[in-house]
């Protein structure tokens, strides 16, 4: 199950290629919009809507690129359900040991420091 060629991994994308990208594509709307404030402040006329087109282009471009990786997101979600469902479906009894685990580790967590003993 650790097929790593798999192409249903939804490994097409590299994540820190992708938060990166975001990331410079935000610095760059900041960046535009001080750019758009000294402007505004100290000239008129043709420099202001420059400014404000590049601007709205920048806030374009980020919004196209937060669709995507949003998009992004949910497609590996997906990917990671339905690889969770095809493991679940293979080992079953595996499963249900391991939720029975988890459900009794879970209950000693809740009971805390209660030193209570039946």
């Amino acid at each position: 199950m650790n097929d790593k060629t798999n192409p249903d991994d939804g490994d097409v994308f590299d994540d820190k290629a992708d938060s990166e990208q975001v990331k410079a594509s935000f610095n760059n709307l900041v960046a535009s919009a001080e750019d758009l404030l000294k402007t505004t402040a100290s000239y008129s006329g043709a420099e202001v809507q420059a400014a404000r087109d590049k601007l709205r282009l920048q806030l374009d471009m980020a919004g196209r690129q937060l669709d995507d990786y949003r998009g992004t997101i949910e497609e590996r979600l997906c990917h990671t359900v339905k690889a969770g469902e095809r493991c679940i479906r293979e080992h079953p009894w595996k499963s249900v040991g391991l939720a029975a685990v988890a459900g009794m580790i879970w209950a000693k967590l809740m009971a805390g420091g209660d030193d209570r003993r039946l």
